[in-house]
């Protein structure tokens, strides 16, 4: 056991690394819509307004400023994170219903793209629209603000997505690494080897598994390699 460990971390340090300090914080993944009954179950740790256009994060700072992108249709919005929150590993943010209505995302699909900015003039012209918004949208809100059931009636009529995802493990520079790792974690977390995919770039060999057609499907693997040791596994967005 000790032996598959040490392997395990060689692995690890051979990966390619994703983020570079000196550029701003930028991935992909699921945003999570904030629901008064999540919150009831401690599914997230924070309260977050509905009716104004308000996002939490694990490790951005309150105040931070990010571009939120629904890439299936390119709607986009500025705002700034709120607070710190806990919530479930696979998303990658907690935004309001206010937020997930001005991109229009869909609750079977909540795929965006997040990047955080540096402020200038132009940001200060989206925060005073933004301002702006939310005030239009918090006076003609109704006393019951957002219903759970309204949601719940949504996704029935949704048709059925034919988008897939798939989870990217990280970049390493050896296939030959990449092919003994997919046999130890197939072995070790119990995942079906033939889900297991290599892409071959010029300098480095990508290694991902899926596809995934559903939230609930993909959820299963990540937590695995989440517990496994992977900190910076990104969800892409298979068209």
């Amino acid at each position: 056991m000790k032996f598959k460990i040490i392997i395990f971390f060689i692995f690890l340090f051979s990966c390619v690394p994703i983020y570079n300090k000196n550029i701003s914080y930028n991935s992909s993944g699921f945003a999570l819509i904030f629901n008064e009954q999540d919150y009831i179950n401690k599914k997230i740790n924070k309260k977050i307004n509905n009716d104004n256009l308000e996002a939490a994060h694990r490790i951005l700072k309150p105040g931070t400023i990010v571009r939120i992108t629904n890439p299936s249709n390119q709607n986009s919005i500025v705002t700034k994170i709120k607070k710190r929150a806990e919530f479930p590993t696979l998303y990658n943010l907690l935004i309001s219903q206010s937020i997930a209505d001005k991109l229009n995302l869909k609750t079977n699909d909540p795929f965006i793209e997040l990047i955080s900015i540096k402020k200038n003039k132009s940001f200060v012209a989206q925060e005073t629209k933004i301002f702006k918004e939310e005030k239009k949208i918090h006076s003609s809100a109704p006393v019951e603000k957002v219903k759970i059931d309204n949601i719940s009636k949504k996704n029935k009529i949704e048709a059925r997505s034919k988008i897939t995802y798939s989870i990217i493990i990280g970049e390493f520079y050896s296939l030959k690494s990449v092919n003994e790792l997919k046999g130890l974690l197939a072995k070790n977390l119990n995942i079906d080897i033939r889900k297991f995919r290599t892409n071959k770039t010029k300098m480095n060999v990508i290694l991902k598994t899926g596809p995934y057609n559903s939230l609930k499907s993909i959820e299963v693997d990540y937590v695995k390699l989440k517990k496994y040791g992977f900190e910076e596994l990104n969800i892409l967005r298979n068209e």
